[in-house]
């Protein structure tokens, strides 16, 4: 059997350790590989060793962190406290070895992979973008429970410790190199000959070591209050106290800030025992589960492993809209062509794309070069004949050469582009559509709609390019809307027609934000644009002849009450003993609940998984709830269905429980 962890040592006695976790594709700590690592170490503690540098093998990751499925099994705080205490009395024992440790960080380092780094005497990083540093853990309702809120604000000062553990945010090297959380950066094509030469240098300069000095301030215990009191009320601004995680790490960091480690890993331990019991964290790691295994099983059922990596995209016709798109793709070191015969519009989103360049290299999130870098991969087009015929090409409008090339397959059709007719041909062509979520800054899906004639190589190479930018691709089988726009458009119509009940259009989202929702259903409305919206609505009504959604509303005098009509004067009432914002909230989510279990009952999507994501990554539905399905079977049965029916009554047929509902309701 192959070893998880490899020595070799030369004759300077200078020791390698490399980690190569067996038939995975990262580095992960799990039990296999914490039984081995302890024998690894009860071997290294009698070794007599200059330094030692730990190494990963695996292509662009160090250590991806814990093995996030063995979360689900936790389900007691005494399971939590073990598998806390594991983690940490093994960093522990690695951080006081006789001899320096050196973490030569080559890839991404999370979670646990930056816990060990920071038991390191020091740290080393590669240049590539792919190198990213972060603690993730507060975004899967937990803390850094294996030391990483005790060793690292003693490392690089409280504030930036603060920065990195409450946003859950990774950073790239040259961010680490700047707070102190690496002491140089290397090339990645010269590794270990660099990593071995620092090695080395430390043995003569001991002080290449040395963390930074922090600021004076932070040494004070007013201003170490003060930085806290802050970040707790900017944590509950963000948050609105719905994730208990990064409010615990506060209270853990302020509380062992002068304990000694050994205490302050005890204090952390039970912390973490206690949110990784809660029903937010469980929420927020099945969503990531559920993300990663649609992923994973996209890449089998299509096989899509042989396929080559996205290199460029084509874009015919430019979207303000896809800003956020466009930047996502240029980080992920993906070339962006325009076909656009209009050299103004070209120049105008090209300005575009490099105002919020300069806002990112501002905020110290890309360096000068990179923004050079990116603005060098942005090109204009006149025509598709020109194009490599790898290169992906999406049709936001008509262009006439497209459908003399459809046998490249090598196309897909945004929804933007299905209002002109010619978009509409080349769909019944084959091309696959898509929609992405522009107006969520969290969104992590893409919903692919498909026909009966959607071509298969099509699809694949669509799913293939998603999957190359880190998107979650979920199929649906609801062209010519899509499952997002029918869910969208039913909570639109609700709101309105709240708004014709007397309650206020800022009611209705403070009503939905107090429930968790990233926005209210109007905020959400001007943030995908009145047109937008109003083009979906009679889209629907035109080919939508069984009105199944029951779309009862007259769509322009809803929309001219919407642009044109003042707030509806503020109130403040109750039925049935609810408080109104209560009531907005049991309107508006059990509708949606009813008709999204309606659309995965009839196969509109396969699984509730793929819907719990959906609703959550586009419509902003509070993900420590874990979507629409879960939020729903989180409640008893009979509760829902009386407020269905009482909902029904009162409203109308809407609100009668469908089929799917009452299956998954166990009725």
């Amino acid at each position: 059997m192959q070893n998880i962890f490899e020595l070799k040592t030369d004759e300077q006695r200078l020791g390698r350790l490399y980690f190569d976790l067996p038939g995975e594709k990262v580095n992960l700590f799990n039990e296999q590989v914490f039984d081995e690592f302890e024998k690894t170490l009860d071997y290294l503690e009698k070794l007599d060793l200059k330094a030692l540098l730990l190494f990963s093998r695996k292509e662009d990751v160090f250590i991806a962190g814990a093995d996030v499925y063995a979360f689900r099994k936790i389900n007691t705080l005494e399971a939590g406290w073990q598998a806390a205490r594991r983690g940490q009395l093994l960093f522990e024992r690695w951080h006081r070895l006789p001899f320096p440790t050196i973490a030569v960080i080559n890839g991404a380092c999370m979670g646990g992979g930056t816990e060990l780094s920071l038991a390191c005497t020091c740290r080393l990083a590669s240049d590539p973008p792919k190198t990213r540093i972060g603690l993730p853990e507060v975004r899967l309702g937990i803390l850094p429970g294996w030391g990483g809120t005790q060793r690292l604000p003693k490392l690089i000062g409280l504030t930036a410790a603060l920065k990195m553990i409450l946003s859950g945010k990774p950073f790239n090297a040259r961010q680490a190199l700047k707070m102190g959380l690496v002491q140089k950066i290397i090339s990645a094509d010269n590794i270990e000959q660099e990593a071995l030469q620092f090695a080395q240098q430390i043995l003569e300069q001991k002080e290449l070591c040395q963390p930074q000095k922090h600021s004076f301030w932070e040494k004070l215990p007013l201003t170490r209050q003060l930085i806290l009191k802050k970040a707790r009320i900017r944590v509950l601004k963000e948050t609105h106290g719905f994730y208990p995680a990064p409010l615990k790490a506060l209270e853990v960091i302020a509380q062992t800030w002068h304990l000694p480690i050994e205490q302050g890993l005890e204090i952390e331990a039970k912390a973490l025992a206690e949110l990784i019991v809660t029903p937010q964290s469980k929420n927020l790691v099945d969503l990531f589960i559920w993300s990663e295994e649609i992923k994973k099983q996209v890449r089998q059922e299509y096989g899509l492993s042989d396929l080559p990596a996205l290199k460029q995209i084509a874009f015919a016709g430019t979207e303000q809209k896809l800003i956020d798109l466009y930047l996502s793709l240029l980080r992920k070191e993906v070339k962006l062509i325009f076909l656009e015969e209009n050299s103004e519009l070209f120049k105008t989103i090209k300005q575009a794309i490099e105002r919020e360049l300069r806002k990112l290299e501002i905020r110290k999130k890309i360096s000068l070069a990179e923004h050079k870098n990116y603005l060098q991969n942005i090109s204009q087009e006149t025509s598709v004949i020109s194009l490599d015929r790898r290169t992906l090409i999406i049709v936001n409008k008509n262009l006439p050469q497209i459908t003399q090339l459809l046998k490249d397959k090598m196309f897909l059709v945004s929804a933007f582009g299905l209002k002109d007719k010619n978009a509409r041909a080349l769909v019944r062509n084959g091309l696959p559509v898509f929609n992405y979520f522009y107006w969520q800054k969290q969104n992590f899906t893409v919903e692919i709609s498909l026909t009966k004639k959607t071509n298969p190589e099509a699809l694949k190479n669509a799913l293939n390019s998603f999957l190359d930018i880190k998107l979650v691709p979920i199929i649906s089988n609801t062209y010519p809307f899509g499952l997002v726009q029918l869910l969208l458009t039913i909570l639109f119509s609700e709101a309105i027609q709240l708004v014709r009940e007397n309650f206020s259009m800022s009611q209705i989202d403070v009503a939905m934000e107090i429930f968790g929702w990233q926005k209210g259903p109007f905020q959400l409305m001007w943030k995908i644009g009145q047109n937008s919206i109003a083009a979906q609505l009679r889209s629907m009504l035109k080919y939508d002849p069984q009105k199944e959604i029951l779309l009862v509303f007259n769509v322009q005098e809803l929309l001219h009450g919407l642009t044109g009509g003042k707030l509806t004067k503020q109130v403040s009432r109750r039925k049935d003993g609810m408080g109104a914002y209560q009531y907005i909230q049991q309107r508006l989510n059990l509708l949606l609940v009813n008709w999204a279990a309606h659309f995965l009952d009839q196969g509109k999507i396969q699984t509730a998984e793929e819907l719990n994501l959906l609703s959550v990554s586009a419509l902003g539905f509070p993900p420590f709830h874990g979507g629409l399905i879960r939020w729903m079977e989180a409640q008893e049965a009979d509760q829902i269905l009386n407020r269905l029916q009482s909902f029904e009554a009162e409203a109308g047929l809407r609100y009668k429980p469908t089929v799917g509902l009452l299956k998954l309701l166990g009725q």
